[in-house]
């Protein structure tokens, strides 16, 4: 899997340098292949050293948002407790099976964290949508399908 497609790190390493002045801790990009279940020594590392985590347009296909649940997963239950900011648009599609516009990814990706926090007694996760009535830095278009998700390995 192509995870640093039209040099995406690169762009989030370049926005994390012109706004440095924002940030208030150490911050660090580091590639993360949903499907590869052994980590470089350095990625465990940060991983376990690491209590906010951001994540963005990782829900588009049910085989990546099953291996992002599986890896959210394995984050999430390294100590110390961590918390994951997410955001995504909820992407729409018209099925002959629901005669609708639905949004079978998403609705994936929840039938998903649903089974582990169901299924599993040590992934007990807080979930919380959160607003989007925060102020906007440079013109864009909000869509109302946009989505931030707030996710706790402990209570938020």
């Amino acid at each position: 899997m192509h995870i640093n497609y039209g040099g995406i790190l690169d762009l989030i390493k370049l926005n994390s340098k012109n706004n440095a002045q924002l940030i208030k801790s150490a911050f660090k990009v580091l590639p993360l292949d949903f499907t590869e279940t052994s980590w470089s020594e350095e990625l465990s590392r940060e991983v376990a050293d690491t209590d906010i985590i951001l994540a963005a347009d990782v829900i588009y296909d049910d085989d990546i948002t099953a291996a992002f649940v599986s890896t959210l997963q394995r984050i999430l239950n390294t100590r110390p407790p961590k918390t994951l900011y997410m955001a995504l648009e909820k992407r729409y599609v018209f099925t002959i099976e629901h005669l609708d516009s639905v949004a079978p990814c998403y609705e994936t990706f929840l039938t998903l964290i649903d089974k582990v926090n169901t299924d599993n007694p040590h992934s007990k996760w807080t979930m919380e949508l959160l607003p989007l009535n925060f102020p906007k830095y440079f013109t864009y278009e909000r869509a109302k399908e946009l989505l931030l998700w707030k996710i706790c390995s402990t209570p938020c």
